[in-house]
This record gives C-alpha cells, structure tokens and sequence, in this order.
C-alpha cells in the first residue's frame, strides 16, 4: 500500500471499531496511524477523540496538546480538546478552543448568524441586554438552559433573551419565568 493508502486504511479501521463500539481496538488502530504518520493531523485528532469517549481523560488531553502543539492551525484538534477540556470543567482554556467548531464544521460555519453586535466575551451584563441563541440541536438547548440560571443570578440587572426552538417553549416557560428570560424565536 501507498503510505497515504496505508494511513487511511488505518484510519477507516479505527472509524469502524469505534462506531461498532470496540474504542479499545480503534485505540490501537489509531495509535498505530499516528505513530506510522506522525506528520497527519487526522491520525493523532482520532487518537484522542477516542481516548476521551474511552473515559481516559488525561491520555487524551495529553494527546490532544501534543496534537495542538504539532499542528497549531488545525481546527479539527482545537475543537477536539476544547470539547474535551469543556466536559472537565475547564471553560477559560475550553471555550475558545470550541470557537474552532465553527470552522471546523462546515454546517455550522454556514449556518452562523450574522449579529450586527458584539459577542459577549465575559463582561459586566448588569444594565445591558444579552442574547443567547440555540445554535445546535435540541438536545444542547435542553443542557444549555440550565445556565440561564446562573446568568441571573450572576448578573440581576440584565435583560437576558434565549433564541430558541420554538417546539422547546412550552418546556422552557416556567424556567424562563421564573429566571426573567425573554424567549425569542
């Protein structure tokens, strides 16, 4: 084989263990493609992508930043240990690396509305008005809400709207209520 054939054969062997469930072998798959090609941002970005669905955190971080390291501009790897470092509980380091998903992610690169405002980037929403909009589906809507809680309780004086699927309004009614959350369609 070709040494690109050789690398994506590798490569669709992982992709298939690790859809069939088996992350053990696609592991092994994977790891074997990074080691083989150590110049293929895909092979390294597969390691850790199924290290961290693996549960083994700290193999895949350390994975994902020396993928990162390697290859700094790679938004697929950016999105990878920012989804990771998210899930632990490290949002300072972890939602600017999910900034990457837009990028990385042609449907989501498409579909990004065009605010004529600022994103907000953590400052003072006391007196000011905030719109939160549903960008994924609906079940990131339904994990999401939850924070427009600590919006408020953060932050009592501003106006906070939630963009949101309208077939969700009726489930988020009460909460918006009760956490003074304009819904918006």
């Amino acid at each position: 084989l070709s040494h690109e054939k050789a690398l994506h054969t590798l490569i669709n062997l992982g992709i298939d263990e690790a859809q069939k469930g088996n992350l053990e072998v696609a592991i092994t798959y994977f790891a074997q493609a990074a080691n083989a090609h150590p110049n293929a941002p895909e092979a390294v970005n597969n390691l850790g992508q199924a290290l961290h669905r693996s549960g083994d955190f700290s193999q895949a971080e350390a994975c994902l930043r020396k993928a990162l390291q390697d290859f700094p501009n790679n938004n697929e790897i950016k999105l990878s240990l920012g989804t990771l470092l998210l899930q632990l509980g490290n949002f300072a380091e972890g939602f600017p690396l999910f900034e990457a998903r837009f990028l990385a992610n042609e449907t989501l690169k498409n579909s990004r509305p065009n605010f004529p405002c600022s994103e907000w980037r953590g400052e003072n929403l006391n007196n000011k008005a905030l719109l939160i909009y549903a960008e994924q589906g609906f079940g990131d809507s339904l994990q999401f809400v939850r924070y427009l809680a600590v919006l408020r309780k953060t932050y009592p004086k501003a106006q906070l709207f939630f963009a949101s699927r309208p077939a969700l309004f009726s489930l988020f009614a009460d909460f918006a209520a009760q956490n003074r959350v304009n819904l918006q369609t």
